[in-house]
């Protein structure tokens, strides 16, 4: 029988990866676009000094072009572009390691428009820099109102944050500037999906599809919202479309594994996570995701591959030990089965898949006492739907131990909650047996 992996946590990591996260992520996908501040025509002495410093910015040399900005707005206190420029500095130092181009640039393809983006990833410690960063693009504004650019990397800098209410706010002022701007109606989107608000996210999504057929990002988190609002077969059709623009897009194909696993078309699935890692070779997610699919498979040698892959990627990966406690216990490793799933219930309290799985290596090797215990406890974590097999290997243990009423109540439990379950013959056979029947 098989260890339960709970569906759901991958499909929050979804979220949490797709909205920014995730999420849900927002889904935005590395890209190998170069990043560029804005540009001016370069004609006088303070502009070509701005140029030199651009491409300081260019080359990753952060401080020396904090330093240059700061300098050029001395030399022109009025330069709204110097203090947009300082500002996404300001930024791109904050978290130089997770700095990716702005859709901006990659994706709208404008020449004057760039920012370091993660979604709020990697910024712990760094607050005070994204401040002076929000300072810069505010003083940008102050001098030109109508310079939508500032409004925009300083939205970006307010989701970094975690101020998605003040990034809303800038994104929309970029509308009302230009309605057609893409990124704004983009991002409108994500902060819509965030709320729970799928139809407002879609009318969003779709704006920005209508001002650039071409903008993947969007079609991607358009998928995102349609599959959590079980229209799968548009959400495949969204993120298909995502990955013809950007062959490399490997949230989208990460993505669309989710919505073929969640059809039972695992080697679909397997494809497609397969493209997200050589998209993207260190996302942990999409380890996460090939290694469920290796571990229902039965594959369960290619299981722990790719959760020892997660867990070199992302050591305080809860789940990954969860799922690499539940492939050993299948292989007939208790004594693994049990460490990894204490690392689980060590990292992460709550997580109700690490108390069956070792709950089920406890029942394996013998624990009945202590199967029963952490069984419980998983149910008491989660008591919907989602724990039916939970029951089902609790109504076991107990049946196992000759306590036949409290099996009887597992069983019905189960039925209950999974009244299609491909098993009902087998249970509704045990149950007379409990029964005398």
């Amino acid at each position: 029988m098989k260890t339960k992996i709970l569906t759901t946590l991958v499909l929050v990591l979804l979220a949490l990866g797709s909205l920014g996260c995730s999420s849900i992520l927002p889904s935005a996908a590395p890209t190998q676009a170069k990043v560029e501040p804005t540009k001016v025509s370069f004609t006088s002495p303070f502009e070509q000094a701005l140029e030199r410093t651009n491409a300081e910015f260019k080359k990753g040399n952060f401080d020396q072009a904090l330093a240059e900005y700061t300098k050029a707005i001395e030399s022109d206190p009025k330069s709204a572009v110097a203090y947009n420029n300082r500002g996404m500095a300001y930024k791109a130092k904050a978290n130089p390691e997770l700095a990716k181009a702005d859709d901006k640039v990659t994706e709208l393809g404008l020449k004057d428009a760039a920012l370091y983006t993660s979604q709020g990833a990697g910024f712990e410690g760094k607050g005070n820099l994204l401040d002076q960063a929000i300072a810069d693009y505010t003083k940008a504004i102050a001098i030109d109102p109508k310079y939508a650019l500032a409004y925009y990397n300083r939205g970006r800098a307010y989701e970094a944050k975690n101020n998605p209410d003040q990034a809303f706010s800038d994104y929309t002022k970029v509308l009302e500037l230009d309605p057609t701007d893409a990124a704004a109606h983009n991002y409108r989107g994500v902060f819509y999906h965030d709320q729970e608000k799928y139809d407002d996210a879609i009318v969003e999504y779709t704006k920005a599809i209508e001002s650039d057929p071409k903008y993947a990002r969007a079609y991607s988190n358009r998928g995102n919202v349609y599959d959590a609002k079980g229209n799968l077969d548009q959400a495949l059709a969204d993120y298909t479309k995502a990955i013809e623009l950007d062959s490399r897009y490997a949230r989208a194909y990460n993505n669309r594994g989710l919505v073929y696993y969640a059809q039972g078309k695992l080697d679909q699935a397997l494809a497609d996570y397969n493209k997200a890692i050589e998209a993207d070779s260190k996302w942990a997610l999409a380890y996460s995701n090939r290694g469920r699919v290796y571990y229902d498979q039965g594959n369960f040698d290619r299981a722990i591959v790719d959760f020892n892959r997660v867990i070199e990627l992302d050591p305080n990966n809860a789940l990954a030990y969860a799922y690499r406690g539940a492939a050993y216990t299948e292989k007939g490793d208790w004594d693994r089965g049990l460490a990894d799933c204490n690392k689980a219930i060590e990292l992460d309290p709550t997580m109700d898949a690490a108390y069956h799985n070792r709950g089920i290596a406890y029942w394996k090797k013998g624990n009945l006492d202590q199967a029963i215990a952490d069984l419980t406890k998983a149910i008491e974590l989660d008591p919907t739907s989602t724990s039916a097999i939970t029951y089902k290997y609790r109504g076991s243990v107990y049946r196992a131990k000759g306590m036949k009423e409290q099996a009887t109540a597992d069983f019905q439990k189960y039925l209950e909650l999974n009244p299609k379950a491909s098993d009902r013959t087998q249970v509704e056979q045990w149950l007379r047996e409990l029964k005398g029947q």
